[in-house]
């Protein structure tokens, strides 16, 4: 059948996929970097989550590492341009951070002024004068800015350590800004 290569896959694993982190490490010529992410959240109480998704006409997966607010995402989908992506979870207390910019580290000032964009007035986020403006004033190195989180950057190519570094300090204040 034309299933028959997705069915043998898939009774082949024993639900262990402990290997996965060591693989997509080794795919993306990280040198460990993702075995050290791993260990690092499983150390700070993060869980660990793998998705798999096989199908007929596609395969993809994702390895999910939460906090209580949020967390890190892997995945894989061989549809997607970008076909290994890294990133966080979701953008809970985003807003918050952004209104609180002045008491933030400066490699989180530097994080937000990365994934988010700087409000070009199109108003998608009062939905129609049903919501306030989500854009938020801030001021970083002397110069006023308007950054909107409403439609931020939450995932990567490649990782580094200063990203992983960057993005547990952003995950410890989603804990404060985001409940």
């Amino acid at each position: 059948t034309p299933y028959a290569l997705a069915n043998f896959a898939l009774c082949s694993f024993a639900g262990d996929f402990s290997y996965l982190a060591e693989t997509v490490d080794k795919v993306n010529n990280l040198d460990g970097l993702l075995l050290k992410l791993r260990e690092q959240c499983l150390k700070k109480g993060y869980t660990e989550a793998v998705r798999f998704n096989f199908g007929a006409t596609n395969f993809d997966f994702s390895i999910t590492f939460n906090n209580k607010v949020g967390g890190f995402l892997i995945g894989f989908n061989p549809r997607k341009s970008q076909q290994f992506s890294f990133g966080t979870v979701n953008g809970i207390g985003e807003k918050a951070m952004l209104e609180d910019f002045d008491r933030l580290g400066a490699d989180l000032q530097r994080h937000f002024l990365s994934i988010c964009r700087v409000c070009n007035g199109c108003r998608a986020c009062e939905k129609g004068g049903r919501n306030k403006r989500f854009a938020v004033k801030i001021t970083y190195d002397g110069e006023e800015r308007t950054l909107c989180p409403s439609f931020p950057r939450h995932s990567w190519e490649t990782l580094s350590q200063e990203l992983i570094d960057t993005l547990f300090a952003y995950h410890d204040a989603q804990e404060v800004y985001g409940r």
